[in-house]
């Protein structure tokens, strides 16, 4: 009994702790780290807020959520670093505004990049999410989208277009495509693909 007892137990020889007790799932989970990038318009939603401002509420929901080993980088011009823990990630969606000219293909090539040369045991994720209409599958969204698995970053890549209006063409990008009906649907969106792969 007591053999099997300390199996579940980490022994700290040299330290005086050789009964710390360990979870259960100790080492088998891997932590989350998440690629966003947001494309909006200056569109209202119907009850007069601006769409961005409802997406940003709805993502900080996200991020509140997530366990404390859970990295999230919010793409922006310039940006490089992931957020070190998740209130700085609120901060910056809470502060985010659009650039004024975002190029999508851009975007993601940079979020790839900083994403995608993490630890490969983490989960990774990069969604980019939309309510602009002009989002469509040409070629240089194609080729940067394929950089993922040509350089073997290992993401998973996820184009999420809110409301019924987009280009149909963008479901055929080598990427998952989630249309939203409306834009406070987001968090719960979200939160439903990461439960699905934790």
């Amino acid at each position: 009994m007591q053999q099997e007892h300390r199996s579940h137990n980490l022994s700290l020889i040299g330290f005086g702790m050789d009964d710390v007790e360990v979870a259960a799932d100790y080492g088998t989970t891997n932590p989350l780290l998440w690629g966003l990038i947001l494309d909006f318009s200056h569109r209202h939603h119907d009850d007069s807020r601006r769409s961005i401002d409802i997406a940003k509420e709805e993502l900080i929901r996200v991020v509140t959520s997530l366990q404390t080993d859970d990295k999230v980088y919010v793409s922006e011009p310039g940006r490089l670093d992931i957020a070190p823990r998740a209130g700085v990630a609120v901060g910056q969606i809470a502060q985010y505004e659009m650039p004024i000219n975002l190029d999508p293909a851009a975007a993601i090539r940079s979020t790839l990049s900083v994403i995608g040369v993490e630890d490969l045991d983490c989960r990774k994720f990069m969604t980019y999410i939309t309510d602009r209409v002009g989002i469509k599958n040409d070629y240089m969204m194609e080729l940067t989208m394929r950089q993922n698995d040509i350089k073997g970053y290992g993401c998973e890549l996820i184009l999420m277009t809110v409301g019924n209006k987009y280009d149909r063409s963008v479901s055929a990008l080598p990427s998952r495509f989630i249309p939203v009906p409306h834009v406070y649907r987001i968090a719960e969106t979200v939160s439903s693909i990461f439960h699905a792969t934790s």
